[in-house]
């Protein structure tokens, strides 16, 4: 592409150069033909080159069925600029030379170019809106890239693609433990640490959904952890009470008591003073 970009632009500089020649009288009609043929082709290839760049990006992602299944109407699109694409690169691969491929289509190239794009423009903004009901649905979504989001949407029933974005959506959630028929029995952080999960979801129907159900049962648990951790703390001794709870209940409690235990030391030393 860059070598035919290259001799597009030498080649507009030296008719641009002809035509600026106080002997091209005789030549002009010529010469301005070429002109004109040149600029058109070089308009081709900038509509060319931004279908191609769409196309790859949206070829990646219409080629899983999960999205093409959600986005039916936005596949049906894509998949009209796809034959049109593939069938375009085909006839270029066996007829390299430009003015020749473009006599040979019985349509307006250019035309058709910037109208398949007008069409990749819509799908890429339908696109946008669908990866935004998603992240309504589950805010944590908002933390990925589109690109990311995307590859979670496509392989939804790929349980391991899911899991490596835990941690971006998750902190310090590297993995659920997930049985073989699908119910999330427990969450695994980076240190190891295993928090089985008081109630159980199912790993199955829209990735949404069952993460914002795990979301939910990380919130129970962890306050039912907290209560009881909460509750044993004046009863037991420290090391053995560190030992016994999770890390994140341990570090939580530590802080609650601490202030507590503060604005106590702080209040008897008011009214000590006002005594």
């Amino acid at each position: 592409i860059d070598l035919l970009l290259n001799t597009l632009d030498e080649s507009l500089a030296n008719i641009n150069t002809i035509l600026g020649s106080r002997y091209i009288k005789p030549l002009l009609s010529e010469a301005e033909t070429w002109r004109n043929s040149f600029l058109h082709l070089q308009s081709l290839m900038e509509e060319w080159i931004t279908c191609q760049k769409r196309w790859i990006y949206l070829e990646n992602i219409f080629s899983g069925q999960d999205i093409k299944k959600q986005l039916v109407n936005e596949a049906n699109k894509f998949e009209t600029v796809d034959k049109f694409f593939k069938g375009t690169m085909q006839r270029a691969a066996k007829n390299p030379q430009p003015f020749r491929l473009i006599k040979s289509f019985k349509i307006d190239l250019l035309e058709s170019f910037k109208s398949y794009n007008k069409v990749l423009d819509e799908v890429e903004k339908l696109l946008e809106d669908y990866l935004e009901t998603k992240r309504k649905a589950f805010p944590r979504f908002y933390f990925l890239s589109n690109d990311e989001l995307l590859e979670i949407l496509a392989n939804q029933q790929q349980l391991g693609t899911v899991q490596q974005f835990l941690r971006k959506c998750f902190d310090n959630l590297v993995r659920l433990e997930i049985t073989d028929v699908l119910d999330i029995i427990a969450m695994v952080s980076s240190e190891g640490e295993r928090i089985p999960f008081s109630k159980l979801a199912k790993a199955k129907d829209n990735v949404e959904i069952w993460l914002d159900i795990v979301q939910s049962n990380m919130r129970d648990t962890l306050a039912r952890a907290m209560k009881v951790g909460l509750q044993s703390y004046d009863n037991t001794d420290r090391k053995d009470w560190v030992a016994k709870h999770y890390s994140q209940v341990v570090a939580t409690v530590a802080q609650i008591t601490w202030c507590a235990a503060t604005e106590a030391s702080i209040a008897e030393v008011q009214t000590s003073s006002n005594a």
